[in-house]
């Protein structure tokens, strides 16, 4: 089977699951919303690895495409979310009209900045028009860069958009480097306008984005032949049926003056990520807003048997986590550099932001986790 049909068949396999799309957990946060929430995402893990998908680290998301009517429009995140469609000289006034000045801005080089975004943008609407001439809806993509790149001395072109670096090969990127303005990549097709909701993306529609030297798209890149050693998978399955009243008697403690448990342990879980998973709880509830009394009541959690065998567990499912994300980069990375001439870093560590596994959650690259943004979108 060739690339292009298996892209086919992993399409319409899309289009009869597909499901509404919300907030994507982090794989070990599914355990936060109940013991059978993460058994359950342990066992897609195991039957939707094939149809995982890269997580691109875009500097800023687009919709673009054409109404009912034919006509073509560029719709920058939050003007779709508003629910508008403006012609070119609209956006054009939307974005002089808008923005926030930074502190260390002077009101004409605030305005300065909201010129050159407009000029920016009325560029890639005459090249996402032409690309787009033979498709009809509108896409949802990420925007990697928005004008046209330059190669270094050796050769290679890099960009950051946000936290991780892409070096592509001369040749990578079907060789439209030196003639692209712009790079996308493709989540799907919009449901309807204001909403974040989409659907699967033909193939064959990314292949007519790509019709012009002018515009690089990339549809979803799935994790097709990876394979794990589902021995730790198993393990951790087992584990959690025999101790799921104790990790959810955890999930469900509620106390006076303390509704909830699980917005705490949320916010700790993402605090622990950025910090390399270095942040102790002592140290959390230290730099928390918790009152004292909730302090208090978690630090009595804290010394339970119960307890420990939860945080036990989250940090299982952060390790089959990492393992995951370790085993798929080596695994797909090398083949997305095979096939495109496309490379991921964060500082100097090999890989991107991460991977999605459908019903699994995110697979988060802890270096992506703990860096800084490119200043320039900051």
């Amino acid at each position: 089977m060739s690339v292009e049909e298996l892209s086919q068949l992993i399409y319409k396999l899309d289009i009869l699951t597909e499901a509404k799309v919300g907030r994507i957990p982090h794989f070990e946060d599914h355990l936060i919303d109940g013991t059978d929430n993460a058994i359950n995402a342990l066992q897609q893990l195991k039957s939707q690895l094939g149809q995982g998908s890269i997580k691109w680290d875009g500097q800023s998301a687009i919709y673009f495409g054409h109404d009912k009517q034919g006509n073509f429009y560029l719709v920058p995140k939050s003007q779709w979310l508003r629910g508008q469609l403006l012609d070119k000289q609209g956006l054009t006034n939307d974005i002089l009209s808008t923005g926030k000045k930074s502190p260390k801005q002077t009101d004409a080089e605030f305005l300065q900045t909201r010129k050159n975004l407009a000029n920016t943008y009325m560029k890639l609407w005459d090249s996402f028009e032409n690309a787009s001439k033979n498709t009809k809806g509108f896409f949802k993509g990420d925007l990697m860069f928005d004008q046209r790149q330059k190669p270094n001395a050796d050769g290679n072109y890099r960009f950051t958009p946000s936290k991780v670096t892409y070096t592509v090969s001369p040749k990578g990127l079907y060789g439209k480097m030196p003639s692209a303005n712009a790079f996308v990549t493709i989540h799907g097709k919009a449901k309807k306008l204001g909403s974040e909701d989409h659907v699967p993306v033909n193939p064959k529609e990314i292949e007519s984005l790509n019709s012009t030297p002018y515009v690089i798209a990339l549809g979803p890149q799935y994790t097709t032949n990876a394979k794990l050693d589902t021995k730790q998978i198993d393990t951790l399955i087992n584990y959690l049926q025999k101790n799921k009243n104790s990790l959810d008697g955890i999930i469900n403690y509620v106390a006076p003056k303390f509704s909830t448990i699980k917005n705490v342990l949320y916010d700790y879980g993402v605090k622990s990520r950025k910090s390399g998973n270095n942040l102790t709880l002592d140290q959390y509830l230290a730099t928390s807003n918790l009152s004292a009394n909730q302090q208090s009541l978690i630090k009595q959690l804290s010394a339970s048997k119960e307890f420990k065998i939860f945080m036990d567990t989250y940090s299982s499912l952060r390790n089959v986590n990492q393992s995951t994300l370790s085993q798929l980069t080596k695994q797909h990375a090398n083949n997305i550099s095979k096939q495109l001439g496309i490379t991921a870093s964060v500082g100097n560590e090999p890989g991107g932001e991460g991977y999605v596994i459908p019903g699994a959650g995110k697979f988060i690259n802890p270096a992506w986790s703990k860096a800084a943004p490119n200043p320039k979108f900051t």
